[in-house]
């Protein structure tokens, strides 16, 4: 039968128990102790004061006090003695007073006081007396003789106060010594009893404890130490905490049966995957040293490639330059083109103007021809008008005979005239042919010299082509050489960025390298992980 008394439940039992224990214990305790507290205040209010007003009236009656304030001012007769012996006196009778007012007074301490009260009052009416002395002129070897005062009462008062003080003092010393056994051993009995009942409780929670951890720490050990049997349970038999903790320890082992049973499932695909691993790894081990091989020999091409670049850099550079003095040559021929063609032009408007000039004469010799034909019929009728002048002449005979010598010269001036006409005909025929052969002469030059510039526009043409071509290519020239060092500095970041590639590669075959360790040393841990795992026998499947 499982026990429903839980260990909170124990445990607030024992506290509640020890604690009605030590209360009870306590009052006990107190209510013995309660007599010594009323013992000793009893002991305060009676003895302590009766001994501090003792104390003051022996200290305002003898030495340093009334007395011995009266015996200086007889020894020495000074008057401020007599402040000092007023002043112990007044404190002395405030303090008997007090005295009188104690509980338990008896009436020997009464009549002691009143001795002593009696011998002071006798001191100080006499200090009184003695200052009058003093005033009449006494000395103070007279005023000693006369002033003789018995301290015997008030010493036998005193010495009766001292016995009853220590009467009193053994009495409650008595009472306190007394009081105080019993509540030692009222403390003692009540410590007794609590520690045979916590002892009792102790031995009860022992009993109800200690065993099933035990049985709880051996079912552990076999499992931590033993063979690994996780199919071990803990038998259940009480509903308290530790029944809470076997429950929970057999769910724990159960749930840990069930967690080993996946892990050997898991540990074996990651065995499987392991070793798949570490032939991934093999696989891209000779892959990327293959890719080391081949970024090594990118990385030479690059370099030759990159001085390659900087050859055509350098060329393009030099045929920048070669087009720049072409481009200076060509801008020097297009500037004589021009200045041809300034020139033909000119000739071309000379001989324009020469022909020009040609056709005039032309014009002018066939208006010459025209004149020497009519002079030539001039000629003709002045010839014919002679010929009937002769006639006409020969006809008058002597008197015409004179008309006739004109009229043969006018004939012969004609014949003369009709001659040199046709010189002038001839010559003018001559004119006109070499004016002709002039203008078709300068016709064709004209044609020549149209043609010429029209060549030498075509030239200048041609060359404003060289030039823009040569322009072209000196641009061309320009972006290639841009373009070359570009490409250059394009070439220096691929060999910089191939030789990151190299190292990154290296750095990858490295770090595969690692990877096929670890993935070795990953196979060597799950088997060694299956193998611990394997020593807990699970039923789980």
């Amino acid at each position: 039968m499982k026990t429903q008394l839980t260990i909170r439940k124990k445990i607030i039992m024992m506290v509640a128990l020890i604690l009605t224990l030590i209360t009870v214990c306590g009052s006990y305790t107190f209510y013995s102790i309660y007599p010594l507290s009323k013992s000793w205040s009893s002991y305060q209010e009676q003895v302590s004061m009766r001994q501090q007003l003792l104390m003051s009236i022996k200290a305002n009656f003898g030495y340093g006090g009334m007395i011995h304030n009266f015996k200086n001012y007889v020894l020495r007769g000074q008057d401020k003695y007599l402040p000092k012996i007023e002043n112990d006196f007044k404190n002395l009778l405030d303090d008997i007073a007090k005295y009188q007012l104690l509980e338990g007074v008896s009436p020997q301490e009464s009549k002691a006081l009143d001795s002593i009260t009696e011998v002071a009052s006798n001191y100080y009416s006499n200090s009184k007396r003695i200052s009058h002395f003093f005033a009449d002129g006494e000395s103070p070897q007279y005023v000693d003789s006369v002033a003789k005062i018995s301290d015997k009462a008030a010493l036998e008062g005193f010495e009766v106060l001292d016995k009853h003080y220590q009467a009193l003092t053994q009495e409650y010393s008595s009472r306190i010594n007394g009081a105080i056994s019993s509540a030692t051993m009222a403390t003692v009995t009540g410590l007794l009893l609590v520690a045979l009942v916590i002892t009792f409780v102790l031995l009860w929670l022992y009993r109800s404890l200690i065993p099933p951890l035990l049985t709880l720490n051996q079912t552990m050990t076999e499992i931590a130490e033993g063979e690994g049997d996780l199919s071990v349970r803990i038998e259940v038999e009480k509903d308290d905490e530790l029944g809470g903790v076997a429950k929970a320890f057999n769910l724990f082992v159960s749930k840990l049966e069930v967690i080993i049973a996946e892990e050997k499932k898991i540990i074996a695909q990651i065995n499987s995957s392991a070793e798949d691993l570490q032939e991934v790894t093999q696989s891209s081990n000779s892959a990327i040293e293959s890719q080391l091989s081949n970024t090594e020999m990118l990385a030479t091409a690059i370099n030759e490639m990159t001085a390659t670049v900087q050859d055509v850099a350098e060329n393009a550079v030099m045929a920048s330059d070669a087009a720049v003095k072409v481009n200076t040559s060509a801008h020097e021929g297009h500037r004589a083109v021009n200045n041809t063609v300034e020139q033909i032009l000119n000739v071309h408007q000379h001989i324009d103007q020469a022909s020009n000039v040609i056709h005039e004469v032309n014009k002018a010799s066939e208006n010459i021809d025209q004149v020497l034909n009519v002079i030539s019929g001039i000629a003709q009728q002045t010839n014919l008008l002679a010929l009937n002048a002769a006639i006409e002449a020969a006809r008058a005979g002597e008197s015409g005979r004179g008309f006739a010598v004109v009229a043969d010269e006018v004939r012969g001036l004609a014949q003369r005239t009709s001659t040199s006409l046709e010189d002038i005909k001839q010559i003018i025929e001559q004119l006109q042919t070499g004016a002709n052969s002039a203008v078709a002469s300068i016709e064709l030059g004209v044609n020549e010299a149209s043609n010429a510039s029209e060549i030498a526009r075509v030239a200048g043409t041609s060359i404003d082509g060289i030039v823009e071509s040569i322009q072209s290519v000196e641009s061309m020239n320009l972006q290639i050489a841009t373009a070359t060092e570009e490409q250059n500095t394009v070439a220096e970041e691929m060999n910089k960025s191939v030789h990151d590639i190299s190292t990154m590669t290296s750095s990858i075959y490295d770090g595969s390298q690692q990877i096929s360790k670890q993935s070795h040393n990953l196979a060597q841990t799950t088997k060694r992980l299956k193998q611990l795992v394997g020593s807990f026998k699970t039923q789980v499947s």
